[in-house]
């Protein structure tokens, strides 16, 4: 009744309708009614929401009831605080059922879930596929590498039976016909999902929040983002609910979270393991490479996923290279020659960041590694156009799943920007305005972003090409085998600002454009050093990364000097009482050589995971 009150003629309406006659009476009417029919979609999209937001609760607690039945007198904390390794053993050598395993994951994942609101739900048959195991191990036989491991798995990858909504309510009831080509791989190998995560609205977003589900929180400090999109994952395996998670990656969806949540996340070439199986927002865009992804506490749970998903993907799906898991590889122990960079020009990392890097460069350096300064080729342009690719229908696809949907917060910033992007005034005037103050970043982000035309999309797409073989030949050139880099421009940000600071993930989204293998690995703890630091920043990046070049760099283009737009500004505030939140880096290599990136992120992890905060819960 309000609703309609509200849509009621003002005394000015009905002053028109009377001057305007019969046709304007005709208009307001046809007007009126196409309202009311708007308002009663979207209130049957938030009812769907609210009933599925309420079956999940339900199912939750259900598990926290039943969960019980059936597992031994052993605790679940006695099971769920065992390392991955030691895990692993104890379930093939029969010390430890993979029914009891799973059942107290489940109610550890369940009784997280109250403080973090990390799942969307659990998986029918988990249990009973954790009996099969059992009994398959009595006979003398083990499934495979995750023979009895839990894993959670990301809202948005298909399985079979259920609906990936990616928080969008109109979605909800669309169920799947098949499995994931990445979860039958993770089956085929042993490993039994058995909860599902949650995630942002439409996957296009660094926090992770949505109207039906609600908001994950970080478990350092719970009024800071787990990150997104893959946040659910990120928040439930650092607090240990989860032994190994699958996600998925198209801007650092895997990377980011999982720095921010002090855990390991890995974003394998897009030709390594299959892509099939996950719903997107963006179907068709083939710019910009998404990627399925491990994630974990440990660089070797990773390790043993990519195993698997590398011996099963070609089984389900005949385009992914039948190229086997180099375990040699994982394993080496010849030196390597790393590279380095804080800064890539586009925007600086901030000094918590820029420490994490040198401190695992010292780290890698005292084990014998060979370490040497790396200049980012191109970065801006890359990031420029990686914007472009992926707006490239000038958001007509996510315009068309959110059309009469509550659009989450998290998002509103991003939508109402590419919904502009096409004006005449923001796309050609304004940034005329912006440049003429000295916001060079903002200006050529607005004209990068909107709908291009079948010649400009493959002018794009010709380009990114070019760039991958210039970054190939910096690699060889500097005879690098791994970089070491920022995972993110800053530690994790309050959820209200994460929709107008995108442009922050450009350290992981370079490598989604120039599809490069890429893992985030924690290293240490902010501190109040990192604090004061700001004060100076992003001179003092900038400066430790380009040194005397930086004015010729920043007159060429090549680098963003500082900017004092509105995206610096939240990266200061958010730069405030960061202490005590985890820190990461991120390593990257050549495609193909995931091993080898794999191998860097173990002896970080080896070398400094002493350091890595313990969270709140």
């Amino acid at each position: 009744f309000r609703s309609l009150c509200s849509m009621a003629p003002s005394r000015q309406t009905m002053t028109m309708l009377a001057l305007g006659g019969v046709p304007a009476i005709i208009i307001f009417i046809f007007r009126l009614l196409q309202a009311i029919k708007v308002s009663r979609k979207r209130k049957d999209l938030e009812e769907k929401a609210h009933k599925r937001r309420n079956e999940s609760m339900q199912q939750i607690e259900k598990v926290v009831a039943l969960s019980k039945e059936g597992s031994n007198d052993e605790p679940g904390d006695a099971v769920t605080n065992i390392a991955y390794k030691d895990l692993k053993e104890k379930l093939e050598t029969g010390q430890l059922a993979a029914y009891d395993v799973v059942n107290a994951y489940r109610r550890k994942a369940a009784s997280l879930h109250k403080e973090l609101n990390c799942l969307t739900g659990f998986i029918e048959g988990a249990l009973e596929q954790a009996k099969t195991l059992d009994s398959l191990r009595t006979s003398g036989q083990l499934k495979g590498v995750l023979h009895g491991i839990p894993v959670s798995v990301k809202e948005t990858i298909l399985l079979k039976g259920y609906d990936s909504t990616a928080g969008i309510a109109k979605r909800c009831g669309i169920l799947s016909e098949e499995d994931s080509v990445a979860i039958a791989a993770i089956k085929e190998a042993g490993g039994v999902p058995f909860c599902r995560t949650n995630i942002p609205q439409t996957n296009l977003s660094y926090g992770c929040s949505n109207p039906i589900y609600g908001a994950t929180c970080n478990p350092f400090k719970k009024d800071r983002t787990s990150g997104g999109s893959s946040g659910g994952e990120a928040a439930l395996i650092c607090c240990g609910g989860s032994v190994l998670g699958m996600g998925t990656d198209i801007g650092g969806s895997i990377r980011v979270p999982a720095a921010f949540c002090g855990i390991c996340g890995f974003k394998p070439f897009s030709g390594r393991i299959s892509r099939r199986g996950s719903f997107s927002v963006l179907p068709g865009q083939t710019g910009v490479a998404a990627s399925f992804g491990p994630m974990a506490k440990e660089v070797d749970t990773i390790a043993a996923a990519m195993s698997a998903l590398v011996t099963y993907s070609n089984k389900y799906d005949t385009f992914v290279a039948p190229i086997p898991w180099s375990w040699d590889t994982y394993n080496a122990s010849s030196k390597l020659r790393i590279g380095y960079y804080v800064a890539d020009g586009f925007i600086a990392s901030t000094p918590a960041c820029a420490r994490a890097v040198r401190e695992a460069c010292h780290a890698m350096r005292a084990r014998g590694h060979q370490i040497i300064p790396f200049k980012p080729p191109h970065a801006i342009k890359c990031l420029l156009l990686f914007i472009k690719l992926l707006t490239a229908d000038g958001g007509k696809s996510v315009f068309e799943l959110l059309q009469n949907e509550t659009v989450d917060g998290s998002l509103r910033a991003f939508v109402e920007g590419v919904r502009v992007s096409g004006s005449f005034w923001t796309g050609k005037l304004l940034p005329k305005a912006l440049r003429r103050q000295g916001k060079k970043r903002v200006a050529d982000l607005l004209e990068s972003q909107g709908i291009c035309s079948t010649d400009e999309l493959w002018k794009a797409q010709s380009e990114r090409i070019r760039l991958q073989a210039i970054w190939e030949k910096a690699f060889k050139e500097a005879g690098v085998d791994v970089l070491i880099c920022p995972s993110h421009t800053m530690l994790a940000p309050k959820p209200n600002v994460v929709a107008s600071s995108g442009i922050t993930l450009c350290y992981t989204q370079i490598f989604n454009f120039l599809d490069f293998p890429a893992g985030t690995v924690p290293v240490g703890t902010a501190n109040t050093e990192d604090e004061l630091a700001m004060e100076d920043w992003p001179h003092n990046t900038l400066k430790e990364q380009f040194g005397d070049d930086l004015q010729r760099m920043i007159d060429s283009n090549l680098v963003y000097g500082e900017q004092h737009d509105a995206v610096e500004a939240i990266v200061r505030s958010n730069c405030q009482g960061i202490v005590g939140l985890p820190t990461a880096v991120q390593c990257v290599t050549l495609p193909w050589k995931e091993e080898l990136c794999l191998r860097a992120m173990r002896e970080i992890q080896s070398a400094l995971g002493k350091n890595v905060p313990t969270p709140c819960l």
